[in-house]
């Protein structure tokens, strides 16, 4: 990795600005492992996180890495594409998250300190993530994404999940209204699963929310599920 052209991009609006309270301290990591041998951007109203990504693909950057939250990540894979085409599929895209919840990084199951983060990208530790070949550029990954990848990994025998904005009476249900996407909400999610007589054919409740619905497929959760769904209900205390 160390003869590689490394763009780091810090966002010092990330974590709710907190980044920029650390600046020195994350430049000093930076500069600790990868021995200058980088570009360093930091963003500004005029340059933004956009530009500089597609900068560095197109200019033979053969690594790309922010100092950022989930947004950030998001915003700059998105520049590796044009009209669902990758631009370079041999620039990597490192994470070094600092955001708030750090939703991908749990995702990807990585060390959530920062020094472990520039350390992996240093070391070139891989993931590939795949695209259907359909894939539509123009499509977002659900804010659901952390939930259900966490509870097919819980359990494998699982095939299929919706989410749905109903409701079935006597299911399971969350103490409170988690935010979408957080990593408490999966959590609560996995362990109302497990107490269900079967975690691989369920509902579970979404307190003022809705459902998470699993299943062996698609059409087992349409069959099983459909007559069961309450469409209004009133709002739990």
């Amino acid at each position: 990795m160390s003869n590689k052209k490394i763009q780091i991009v810090f966002i010092p609006a990330s974590a709710d600005g907190k980044s920029k309270q650390k600046k020195e301290k994350q430049i000093s990591e930076i500069k600790y492992y990868f021995d200058h041998r980088y570009n360093f951007s930091e963003t500004t109203p005029e340059l933004n996180t956009t530009s500089i990504s597609q900068q560095t693909i197109e200019n033979g950057f053969e690594s790309i890495t922010a100092i950022s939250g989930d947004c950030t990540i998001n915003e700059m894979l998105n520049c590796f594409f044009r009209n669902g085409i990758c631009i370079n599929p041999d620039v990597t895209l490192g994470v070094n998250e600092f955001g708030t919840g750090q939703w991908f990084v749990q995702s990807l199951e990585l060390s959530n300190e920062l020094f472990s983060q520039i350390k992996s990208v240093k070391e070139n530790q891989k993931a590939i993530l795949s695209m259907p070949p359909n894939y539509n550029p123009k499509a977002r990954v659900s804010v659901d994404a952390v939930e259900h990848s966490m509870i097919y990994k819980a359990f494998p025998e699982i095939g299929a999940i919706i989410h749905v904005h109903a409701w079935i009476n006597g299911v399971f249900c969350t103490r409170q209204n988690y935010p979408c996407g957080t990593i408490e909400l999966a959590q609560e999610v996995l362990d109302l699963l497990s107490r269900t007589d079967n975690p691989v054919s369920t509902a579970v409740g979404l307190k003022n929310h809705g459902l998470t619905i699993t299943g062996k497929n698609l059409q087992e959760i349409f069959e099983k599920f459909s007559s069961k769904l309450v469409t209004e209900v009133e709002m739990f205390a």
